[in-house]
């Protein structure tokens, strides 16, 4: 009854109610003002090197520093394995990504990527093994049955490639246009 009544002047209880919001909004934005000012933790600055594709002797060590400190990190795993290949170092980002799949055997996206590492090394049918655990993992994923797709085409079964061309493009179409686009 006190906002409502005669007591404050218009100006006393606009103050009052914009403190009563200040304080209901205080945790997100106190939460969001030191996330925005805190430096970005080794891994973090690892990832989004990976992902804008800016990498340079600094996320190199940004990369060592945060397998060190989250050696069990799938996404870091991940990223070192994506990093590697970008470099050319097939063989390398193969090794990091078994070893990971020892560790994370259901993670959809590192089988994924093996068979594009065993596609690139020439191993064809344990690229399609890799895709197929993929896609068993993560059957919601376009990339495997695309990348699936590719490499039936490449063995000349185009009927299989076909079928798994057009599950990806069922599950994503606008992804797969962008894939089609690029490759």
């Amino acid at each position: 009854g006190l906002l409502m009544g005669r007591y404050f002047r218009a100006w006393e209880k606009a103050v009052f109610i914009g403190f009563l919001l200040f304080l209901a909004l205080s945790p997100f934005t106190l939460y969001q003002a030191a996330r925005f000012l805190s430096p970005l933790p080794e891994a973090s600055q690892a990832l989004s090197g990976a992902i804008q594709g800016s990498w340079d002797a600094a996320r190199d060590r940004d990369m060592e520093k945060a397998l060190s400190k989250y050696p069990d990190s799938s996404d870091i795993l991940l990223t070192h394995a994506l990093v590697e290949k970008r470099r050319g170092e097939y063989e390398q980002a193969s090794s990091i990504l078994a070893d990971a799949l020892g560790t994370f055997p259901d993670h959809g996206a590192m089988w994924n990527n093996m068979g594009n590492l065993h596609g690139i090394l020439g191993d064809l049918e344990a690229a399609k093994d890799a895709y197929g655990k993929s896609i068993q993992q993560d059957p919601e994923s376009a990339s495997p049955h695309y990348n699936l797709s590719l490499l039936l085409r490449r063995e000349f079964s185009f009927i299989g490639g076909g079928r798994e061309f057009q599950k990806a493009r069922h599950l994503d179409a606008s992804r797969v246009e962008d894939f089609s686009y690029v490759s």
